[in-house]
């Protein structure tokens, strides 16, 4: 590993704190090896800080970051999103930072450390919760699907078996359109609803008219009846769904990919298009150690006897450890 960080631009560890310490690969000891190396830590709760022995998992970093108070229905436990935004948080902020550290050493020559606390990345995509507090001395609660300042604003059942789509209005002219569209044009007239605010204190009644219409329609064709109008809506897609939709279908989001393990499939693609350079998956999923003999043999420069007795001691393979017999 030591001679790993002699050769590379970056170091990536999540660790709890003070692992890469005891296997003696913390940061002071890879800037002796590569005094300008990059080396990034994201442990869930930062490096330093009463918390920061804390274990974490996607579930508790939800919890901390203040995501799961305002999960829910009102008066009901509060829910985790079952996705465990923590992880992939962490991970899109430290490319940035690596990416931020990069461009200095490559102005300054210098690498330096990033302390990377997942929990506060997570924390800094929900701004409304901070500001919400510091600037309106309100404390958020959970309010289901609804919005505190616009209505209608919720998911409404469709025909068929657990079929629902979104609705969420914003504005008096878009609540008219609504209106139209869900064939009771004198909603709008009528003083319950005819602004925002007083939408918002009759939810429940608008709410219960909008459903009465959903529930005779077909979520897609609702979903476009109601977006042809400019209204905000969208059909409630299961996994299955997503694989069938058409607009990613056109789009050519998914795409084919063929892994030696599983054989092919179709697999999330990239969410942006470059009109010059595309960009498609290059390979499958890697399996484990396939790329030993790259990195550590071709890379590193290791002769095929290291790898071999690296092999039989168990330090690399490509069968797990609990699987062998």
């Amino acid at each position: 590993m030591r001679n790993l960080v002699e050769i590379s631009d970056v170091v990536v560890e999540n660790f709890s704190v003070g692992v890469m310490k005891r296997l003696g690969l913390d940061y002071e000891k890879c800037r002796t090896l590569r005094p300008d190396i990059i080396f990034i830590a994201l442990p869930g709760f930062g490096s330093d800080g009463l918390e920061a022995g804390y274990a974490a998992y996607g579930l508790t970093q939800e919890a901390m970051s203040g995501l799961s108070g305002i999960t829910g229905y009102p008066g009901e436990i509060p829910i985790d999103t079952g996705v465990f935004y923590g992880d992939p948080t962490g991970g899109l902020f430290g490319a940035t930072a690596v990416m931020t550290a990069l461009w200095h050493r490559s102005i300054t020559g210098e690498g330096q450390r990033i302390d990377l606390s997942q929990r506060e990345a997570f924390a800094s995509i929900l701004p409304e919760l901070v500001f919400d507090y510091t600037m309106n001395d309100r404390v958020q609660e959970s309010i289901g699907n609804r919005h505190p300042q616009f209505a209608p604003h919720g998911v409404y059942p469709c025909l068929g078996d657990d079929a629902w789509l979104a609705i969420a209005v914003k504005s008096d002219k878009q609540f008219r359109s609504l209106c139209e569209a869900i064939e009771h044009p004198t909603l709008a007239n009528d003083l319950r609803y005819s602004s925002g605010s007083n939408r918002l204190q009759n939810q429940d009644e608008l709410d219960r008219i909008i459903g009465e219409w959903t529930r005779q329609q077909d979520q897609h064709e609702a979903m476009r009846l109601l977006q042809s109008q400019r209204i905000p809506a969208g059909a409630v897609l299961t996994n299955q769904q997503l694989l069938e939709d058409q607009h990613f279908e056109a789009r050519g989001f998914f795409e084919e990919v063929t892994h030696p393990d599983v054989g092919t499939y179709r697999d999330i693609g990239m969410p942006w298009k470059l009109s010059d350079t595309p960009v498609h998956a290059r390979l499958p999923a890697p399996g484990l150690g396939e790329h030993n003999d790259n990195v550590l043999g071709e890379i590193l420069g290791l002769t095929a006897d290291e790898l071999c007795s690296l092999e039989e001691r168990d330090v690399i393979g490509n069968v797990p450890l609990n699987t062998r017999e």
